[in-house]
């Protein structure tokens, strides 16, 4: 209607008028049960006159209904007029319309009329015919023009709306048209090729992709247009800089089959999809070329992928994809138990695992193995995937029990001597041949210690090789937990003193142990002893007694300078002293190792947790027995 209204029809209106001589003339149109007077002279242009003048609205109705021209000389004539009023002061006193239909339900009518009665003539009824079919036909035409219109407003939106949609895409959308030219490139495309949405209309392929792919591209196209079905293709595309990006996508050609027809391209970068491959395969190279096991599982031991290694350990050399089978079968029944119960929870927990454990080869005979269990994390968190790498270390264990066998009988040899020259000192430092000048006495005294401390680190000697080759035998005796910690502390109280160290002692267990007193009291020595070397003059060290799940826990506490967390992996290994040079006490680095070994000979565990510079708590867990509770009750402070 609006399109109407701009196209002037008032002219219509005007040439009526004109022609007829009549003083009012209009153009008026019938929508639904509205009737709109588009343009007039002597009335009054509105969207609906039948609100403010009903008598001329029935006889625009009248007319169109009609279908063919209706006069009146006097303006009462019509019978659907009768009885309806006329605008004041504009009631007609004749009026002539002739109606016309433009299609697809728009209707109307050419009206003149004069204010006083008047005979119409057959050239006057002529006249306004001949001009409701111009009138028609222009108003059809401006219809259609403005259907167009709209049409191509709305196509150019919707256009645009696919164009926004195919430039906010990461895929690389181009068009080549038939003479293998670009015709367009979304925004990913053009930020592929180096140019701008100017510069892309006409550009030669060839400008794109580089010579050595060029002819097998081209190929790819004639292909496209000749079958017309989409074609899959890897190719490269050369930025104008000369940066090349690997692509992946398909052709096809649009419209039909010929040699010069369009082809639409959608490819996607793969340029970094290629580079995480290629480093993926060289990973898995350098972990297939390892003599180490390598294999990835997950959190119940079924195993993904084993390497080379791992597959002629169990007879499957040359089969290239292991699908999931059971840890068990690279374990032994105890290594795969304690790996089930200890080493893939711990991993879980903490991150990685590193321990010792072994394989079993096809023969079944066992490996012994160094180990490393790593947990990898999911994106949603939780455990994704474990991986674990494992290093034969046969030769090495070998290489042990040699020097283990050298160190024993070099021990051996040397316990029989210094028992004679601590023997000899003690009569010579005694008295027994002679008296002793002072200055005498006191070398002697230097050379007695010297010589217990030495047959001491023979004996911590012997008895690390007996534990190490299963020969260590123990005494096990039902212990009452506090009345053990009690006795040590008693025993160690002069050492406490002499360093102004305070000692409190907690006991809560309520079960008790079954263990070897000697050895056990020899563990429990040696951690307090080690916390009294490394405490602070005046300070405390917290001994604390507990009961956990089906375990007596024990635990030493000290506030000295703690251990470094790249260190604690090293602290229950043979001769080791870790932490800064100046920070080490006097003594043989084996009394951890020999504690760990006497702890597990019990069935037991020991570990430390460290914080440097705040404390470290040396903590052992022994199997527990049910007999008589002991009294929950702290034990007094040793001054």
């Amino acid at each position: 209607m609006d399109a109407v209204r701009e196209a002037r029809f008032g002219r219509t209106s005007r040439i009526a008028a004109r022609a007829t001589g009549a003083p009012i003339a209009a153009f008026c149109v019938l929508d639904g049960d509205r009737c709109t007077v588009l343009e007039a002279i002597g009335v009054s242009v509105t969207d609906d006159i039948g609100e403010s003048d009903p008598r001329f609205a029935a006889m625009v109705r009248a007319t169109v209904e009609a279908g063919a021209p209706l006069s009146s000389p006097n303006g009462d004539s019509l019978p659907a007029l009768a009885g309806l009023p006329a605008l004041p002061g504009h009631a007609l006193g004749s009026w002539l319309a002739a109606p016309f239909n433009v299609g697809a339900g728009m209707r109307g009518c050419v009206v003149v009329a004069h204010r006083v009665p008047h005979q119409w003539s057959d050239e006057e009824l002529e006249i306004v015919v001949d001009i409701a079919r111009a009138a028609a036909q222009a108003y059809g035409n401006v219809s259609e023009l403005s259907a167009r219109q709209e049409m191509e407003r709305s196509l150019l939106a919707s256009e645009q709306r696919y164009l926004d949609l195919l430039d906010g895409t990461t895929e690389i959308v181009i068009s080549i048209d038939g003479a293998d030219r670009l015709h367009y490139a979304n925004q990913a495309g053009r930020d592929a090729l180096g140019v701008t949405a100017a510069e892309v209309v006409g550009r030669p392929v060839a400008d794109f992709v580089p010579a050595e792919r060029l002819t097998a591209f081209m190929a790819a196209l004639a292909q496209a247009r000749a079958t017309g079905d989409a074609f899959g293709v890897d190719t490269i595309l050369r930025h104008l800089t000369g940066r090349r990006v690997v692509v992946a996508g398909n052709l096809w050609r649009r419209g039909e089959g010929g040699g010069d027809v369009a082809v639409e391209m959608v490819f996607r970068d793969i340029s970094s999809e290629q580079s995480i491959r290629a480093e993926r395969e060289r990973l898995v190279a350098t972990l297939q070329a390892t003599t180490d096991v390598v294999a990835v599982m997950d959190v119940n031991g079924l195993v993904s992928w084993l390497n080379d290694a791992g597959r002629r350990l169990i007879g499957r050399a040359g089969i290239q994809e292991v699908v999931e089978f059971p840890l068990e079968l690279l374990h032994p029944k105890w290594a795969w138990e304690h790996a089930m119960r200890e080493s893939i929870p711990q991993a879980i927990k903490a991150g990685v695992w590193t321990g010792e454990s072994a394989l079993r080869d096809s023969l079944g005979n066992e490996i012994p193995v160094s180990q490393v269990i790593i947990a990898h994390e999911s994106a949603r968190g939780g455990v994704w995937f474990l991986s674990t790498i494992m290093r034969d270390i046969s030769a090495m264990k070998e290489l042990d029990r040699m020097k283990s066998d050298f160190v024993a009988t070099v021990s051996h040899e040397l316990r029989t001597p210094l028992t004679s020259i601590r023997g000899a000192l003690g009569l010579v430092q005694g008295g027994a041949a002679g008296v002793v000048p002072p200055k005498v006495h006191d070398l002697l005294g230097i050379a007695v210690a010297n010589t217990e401390r030495l047959t001491r680190l023979v004996n911590d000697l012997l008895d690390l090789n007996k534990l190490e080759a299963g020969a260590f035998e123990l005494h096990l005796v039902p212990l009452d937990p506090r009345e053990l910690i009690e006795s040590t502390v008693r025993a160690l109280a002069p050492v406490f003193a002499a360093t102004s160290l305070t000692v409190d002692v907690r006991v809560t267990a309520t079960a008790q142990l079954r263990a070897d007193r000697d050895r056990l009291q020899q563990v429990l020595t040696n951690l307090l002893s080690n916390a009294t070397k490394y405490s602070p003059a005046g300070g405390r060290i917290a001994v604390r007694v507990g009961d956990v799940a089906a375990a007596v826990r024990i635990e030493v506490e000290d506030h000295g300078p703690g251990i470094a967390p790249a260190d604690v992996g090293r602290l229950f290994q043979r001769f080791q002293q870790v932490g800064a040079a100046v920070s080490r006490k006097p003594g043989t680095g084996l009394g951890l190792a020999i504690a760990r070994s006497l702890v597990e000979l019990h069935g037991g565990r020991i570990g430390v947790e460290s914080a440097p510079g705040v404390c470290t708590v040396f903590w052992v867990e022994l199997p527990a027995t049910r007999g008589t509770p002991t009294s929950v009750a702290a034990v007094p402070a040793v001054p």
